[in-house]
């Protein structure tokens, strides 16, 4: 027989996916707290976002678990089930990423030079949480970063602009900008582009353009990558 707490639990969650469905018709089955920003175009399908977190224009969102100081920029796309645990310390992904599915994105670490790796305080002695975990500073993620499926990426890590991570990666230290990484633990395998056109690229800041002016230049978006390319765009 179902509980009369459990009954009362599941009318508060559909009462809680009502009120988010009205407040952002694009949203659906997902549950948002009141802390949490989020632009009416956003397109967001069973996930649950909880805690300070900043959510920009028309991202794209399918079975994501976001908490605590998060923000993830304009267009950006995950595909779920992935996890994006901000509770310590900062996590800021930029605009323009795609994110695949099974990935792992957190700020924190288990102590593992005490005798045992366990949440001793917070489990077994009553204490805090914050004295069984290591924090490491935050994790920052570029514009335009393609993170492949089931990546986990630690704490306090820094991935330029235009990165490449390869699927099953283990991000284990920063990513320079427009490299290919890949493995356990992630090395560059490659860049992207060439040293001088990386650096036009990132003098472009391309992802900070208005939608008018990307949409004036799609052949630049649509074609491969050039200086010359770069240097014909319409402002």
């Amino acid at each position: 027989m179902i509980s009369l707490e459990r009954i009362l639990f599941e009318l508060k969650l559909i009462y809680k996916k009502i009120r988010v469905r009205k407040k952002y018709p694009n949203v659906i089955n997902t549950i948002i707290d009141k802390r949490v920003s989020l632009s009416t175009s956003a397109v967001i399908n069973g996930s649950i976002l909880t805690g300070n977190v900043k959510i920009g224009e028309n991202v794209l969102f399918n079975s994501v678990n976001i908490v605590g100081n998060v923000s993830i920029g304009d267009y950006s796309a995950i595909e779920g089930p992935t996890n994006i645990l901000g509770s310590f310390e900062k996590i800021e992904i930029g605009k323009f990423c795609s994110i695949g599915w099974g990935c792992n994105i957190i700020n924190h670490n288990h102590k593992f030079k005490r005798p045992s790796s366990h949440y001793f305080s917070s489990h077994v002695l009553g204490g805090k949480i914050q004295d069984d975990i290591e924090i490491k500073g935050p994790i920052t993620i570029g514009n335009d970063v393609w993170i492949g499926a089931n990546v986990s990426i630690l704490p306090g890590i820094q991935i330029g602009d235009g990165v490449i991570i390869g699927a099953g990666s283990i991000v284990t230290k920063n990513i320079p900008a427009y490299a290919i990484v890949s493995g356990n633990p992630a090395e560059i395998v490659k860049y992207r582009f060439s040293d001088n056109e990386i650096e036009q690229l990132i003098n472009a800041k391309w992802w900070d353009w208005p939608l008018e002016k990307i949409k004036r230049n799609k052949e630049f978006f649509l074609n491969n990558y050039s200086i010359t390319n770069l240097k014909n765009i319409s402002e």
